[in-house]
């Protein structure tokens, strides 16, 4: 028999599952929003996202976390071990 504390963890998964899957699209159609006003007051210039130093810096941020996993998958892939040395640092 199903224990009722099993299916009312799995409906409390999937709704709280369904509210971030709704905050991200709102959080996306507002950034969304937001890039498209910068673009057309700057006159489609993307000069506008370092204009200064401070909005420089937030941009560079934003792109650098947009960028981690990539760097991350490219650090872990030169990080493999190729299997010609031994696991101790030992050669030959």
């Amino acid at each position: 028999m199903e224990n009722p504390q099993d299916s009312d963890h799995l409906v409390q998964a999937v709704h709280h599952a369904d509210n971030k899957r709704r905050a991200v699209q709102v959080l996306g159609d507002s950034a969304e929003n937001a890039f498209r006003q910068s673009l057309l007051g700057s006159g489609g210039s993307l000069a506008i996202f370092v204009s200064n130093p401070m909005v420089g810096s937030l941009t560079a941020m934003a792109l650098l976390m947009l960028c981690w996993p990539i760097l991350g998958a490219i650090k872990g892939y030169f990080r493999r071990p190729t299997g010609d040395s031994d696991p101790n640092g030992k050669t030959g």
